[in-house]
């Protein structure tokens, strides 16, 4: 849980989040407040092709245990709004290379025993006036 606090601590609102099918729910799920509710603060995508990780501009959160373990559900690298299948993308040898080759492009900006998290070193693309979500607020209003 503290990796996607990470997210919501230093992502800011409007970032694409690439990431497996059950990670995906997590960053879907509306905002409630006493007031209001706003909908989800993030653009959510189900990493699809591993081989296009590279391209993506956004966070890449991959829950590296679970796959070292017994796999990740991928989908369709469309928003995770519309429904799409998913597949597994288990974590043997020769899908772990494949998984690592294509994420050395990228910088790691997080990483713990369960979960990594990785940008473009390119960056993303800059936002406007955009300021973190607080993960504390927000885990309080779930």
């Amino acid at each position: 849980m503290s990796s996607f606090g990470h997210v919501l601590d230093y992502a800011p609102a409007n970032s694409a989040i690439y990431t497996d099918y059950y990670t995906s729910r997590f960053f879907e799920l509306p905002i409630y407040s006493s007031t209001s509710a706003q909908i989800a603060p993030y653009k959510n995508y189900k990493i699809g092709n591993v081989s296009h990780i590279p391209q993506y501009r956004g966070y890449i959160v991959l829950r590296t245990g679970e796959f070292l373990r017994s796999g990740l559900y991928f989908g369709s690298e469309e928003s995770t709004l519309k429904e799409t299948p998913n597949y597994l993308y288990q974590g043997i040898p020769e899908n772990k290379l494949k998984l690592e080759s294509n994420l050395a492009d990228l910088s790691k900006v997080y990483s713990n025993p369960s979960t990594d998290i990785f940008i473009p070193h390119s960056g993303l693309n800059p936002r406007r006036s955009i300021t973190p979500m607080n993960s504390q607020t927000i885990i309080n209003q779930l």
